[in-house]
């Protein structure tokens, strides 16, 4: 995700949740994953407030457990995400369908 569109992510995501003293992420290590995206895209006094919204959270580089997260990923993605889901409920369904 280009830094553009990483800081309007994290920017609808403020947005969406007004009241979140702070927003937790986890992420990937990809370079545009930083607060320094804001400071491109927005005035620095927007950044600063966007930047303390969020607390980001990255995983161990190298860690055996992401293998069996993208595996995961990978099923769910093969067995129903590779059409529109119109509710909740029925993706809630689809994914825990044996």
């Amino acid at each position: 995700m280009p830094k553009k569109e990483y800081t309007l992510f994290c920017q609808a995501l403020a947005t969406r949740y007004p009241e979140a003293v702070k927003i937790r992420l986890v992420q990937d290590h990809l370079n545009t994953h930083t607060t320094r995206s804001f400071y491109e895209h927005w005035p620095a006094a927007e950044a600063v407030a966007l930047a303390q919204r969020f607390e980001f959270y990255y995983p161990p580089k190298s860690a055996s457990w992401l293998n069996m997260i993208e595996i995961e990923f990978s099923a769910v993605a093969r067995q129903c995400l590779d059409r529109r889901i119109a509710t909740l409920e029925r993706l809630e369904a689809e994914v825990s369908r044996d």
